[in-house]
């Protein structure tokens, strides 16, 4: 059962003076469950709606409230819609919905509830359903945002949900490996190995990590993401991802069936994460932003965020999705090129090379698709894989598919907004499930298990 408790919506200043009709009690609201929020009282639709999944039952507690506090510096009005569903660290600390409003209509957070749901498991594919689903039915928008606010790493699923050993310090970044609140080991952890879903085989195990809930012990995987989307039963125009290394080739195929753009970093991401006052002001400003506009916005936005950290090295990326079909078609041509004379000592040192000097992020085994065409492009004497590099190089540099990069920083210098999974000891035995390296999508999954295989020495 879901506690609700009297509170009031508006729909910015001026017409909470002039149009008292247009306040409703959340008993109101928990009643109209068949209706739009903002039709109640003769209003038209949002322009936009913007929903925030917050998945803070982990070590990013703190920094969900502070968000939090950003969003409503701005607040929701009659054109933008912008809703919460924020999970806490414990169980003590239920997760709750909000309509976020502006602090000149609403004195706190706590005040812009609209739900307690109890304890929830952000890991859950249902869970981030029927935010998605609530959102769309309360808030009809003509456009709709969605933000998965978490950890992340990017297409590979494995995760270790362990503290990094080495430094015994807290996590400053969005990845999928984090000091839990609740410990630095799986024994302090808790987990029931038997109770969590796994994929391998022999006595090797493997777990998956999206939006990890300490609570639980559970993290969606891009697996369960597709699945989460595609039950929402209506496309999402942006769908933004507030967490590292999510800017992946194989991330944006894998939602391509429901997402149309994607903004997400191809680095790890600070845990300040994005600039939501910035670009939520922005939109609240010009709520007639088409969907492209706003992508490119928020990567502005967020680079102005970061302008004046000292040694800031981060970006974002807006992916236009219409275009990842090309992308993928370009990949398996290289990958077929690169099989064909892999067993070649002189193809295999050049691509070994190209591997080693491309940017990349070892924590994932992730490398930018981009830089390693160029780098290999310049290298081979094989015209055909200099080709196929020069047709990967094509599609990134299309506006149509990379609507926007930023990045800040020398160690972003070669970082080009479109990662892919590189690894060069072991391939996941979890990335096999992944659309990308599909029967019907690419060769890339049977290229990396080769080149791995090649590279090792005997």
């Amino acid at each position: 059962m879901h506690q609700i408790s009297l509170t009031y919506f508006g729909f910015g200043l001026e017409s909470l003076r002039n149009s008292p009709k247009q306040l409703i009690s959340l008993e109101q609201f928990k009643n109209e469950s068949n209706s739009n929020l903002a039709e109640v009282g003769g209003e038209m639709a949002h322009k936009w709606t913007v929903m925030v999944y917050m998945a803070g039952d982990n070590d990013l507690d703190s920094n969900g409230i502070s968000d939090l506090r950003e969003m409503k510096r701005v607040g929701s009005n009659q054109d933008v819609a912008i809703i919460a569903q924020f999970d806490r660290a414990g169980n003590a600390r239920h997760t709750k919905r909000y309509y976020v409003r502006n602090y000149d209509i609403s004195p706190s957070i706590k005040s812009d509830e609209v739900a307690d749901l109890g304890e929830t498991n952000t890991g859950s594919a249902k869970e981030l359903t029927e935010f998605i689903k609530w959102g769309m039915e309360k808030f009809t928008a003509e456009y709709y945002l969605v933000i998965i606010w978490a950890h992340g790493t990017g297409a590979y699923d494995e995760n270790i949900y362990y503290a990094d050993a080495r430094t015994l310090r807290p996590n400053l970044k969005r990845h999928g490996v984090f000091l839990s609140s609740m410990g630095p080991s799986s024994e302090r952890l808790g987990i029931d190995f038997n109770k969590v879903d796994v994929i391998g085989k022999d006595d090797e195990k493997v777990y998956t990590l999206i939006a990890p809930d300490d609570e639980s012990k559970d993290f969606l995987d891009n697996v369960e993401l597709k699945r989460a989307l595609k039950a929402v039963g209506k496309d999402i125009d942006i769908l933004g991802m507030d967490a590292c290394l999510m800017s992946m080739a194989e991330v944006c195929y894998q939602v391509r069936e429901t997402v149309k753009i994607t903004v997400a970093s191809e680095a790890q991401e600070d845990v300040e994460g994005w600039p939501y006052e910035l670009f939520l002001s922005r939109l609240v400003n010009n709520p007639d932003m088409k969907p492209a506009e706003l992508a490119k916005t928020i990567v502005e936005q967020f680079i102005v965020l970061y302008s004046d950290v000292e040694n800031a090295a981060t970006g974002l990326t807006a992916c236009e999705l219409s275009r990842v079909d090309t992308l993928a078609e370009a990949v398996d041509s290289l990958a077929a090129r690169m099989l064909e004379d892999i067993g070649d000592d002189d193809v295999l040192d050049t691509l070994m090379l190209s591997r080693f000097r491309a940017w990349s992020d070892e924590l994932v085994q992730s490398v930018d698709l981009y830089d390693f065409c160029q780098l290999l492009r310049r290298r081979s004497n094989q015209d055909e894989i200099r080709k196929a590099c020069k047709q990967v190089m094509d599609v990134i540099t299309d506006p149509k598919f990379v609507l926007k990069n930023m990045t800040l920083g020398n160690a972003m210098k070669y970082s080009n907004g479109v990662g892919i999974y590189f690894p060069v000891k072991y391939v996941s035995p979890l990335y096999k499930r992944l659309d990308f390296v599909g029967p019907d999508a690419t060769r890339w999954g049977t290229f990396i298990k080769q080149y791995v295989e090649a590279a090792a020495r005997s």
